[in-house]
């Protein structure tokens, strides 16, 4: 073998087993995660709250002039089989249980659980639901390391 193609060999083998390689990873508190604990009132954040998307309408009678609450079905989230809506209360988004009835169209009938005039979280109720299950994890850390 020449001295060419050997500068050659060893220069091609310094690129594979030198090369940087890209590795992503997290890096964060570990309670983002846990399911742990229930459910959980989420304070208002008017910082982040647009970043995740929460958006809240009051709830409004039926086009139909009938006493019925129609809600877009982007504003429940199912909590392990049980239908779950955000409501705003003061500087809270509160977890409200929910019975369902027909749909029509984009919208659910809710039976149970809200009434006309509340402040329904119509977008962003995943990542409420998800804060939420956060929020109780993490106060129950700390409660527990003190």
């Amino acid at each position: 073998m020449n001295t060419t193609s050997m500068i050659g060999s060893l220069f091609a083998l310094s690129l594979v087993f030198g090369a940087p390689t890209l590795t992503i990873a997290h890096v964060g508190h570990g309670d983002e995660f846990q399911a742990e604990g229930g459910i959980d009132r989420v304070p208002v954040n008017t910082d982040t709250d647009a970043l995740l998307g929460i958006e809240v309408t009051p709830i409004a009678p039926a086009a139909d002039g009938s006493s019925r609450i129609l809600v877009p079905m982007t504003a429940l989230v199912d909590a392990d089989g049980n239908q779950l809506a955000f409501v705003q209360y003061e500087n809270f988004y509160e977890p409200v249980p929910v019975q369902i009835g027909a749909t029509e169209g984009e919208l659910v009938e809710v039976t149970e659980g809200l009434s006309i005039g509340e402040q329904l979280v119509t977008q962003g109720s995943l990542s409420l639901y998800a804060e939420s299950r956060k929020t109780q994890t993490a106060d129950a850390a700390t409660s527990s390391e003190t």
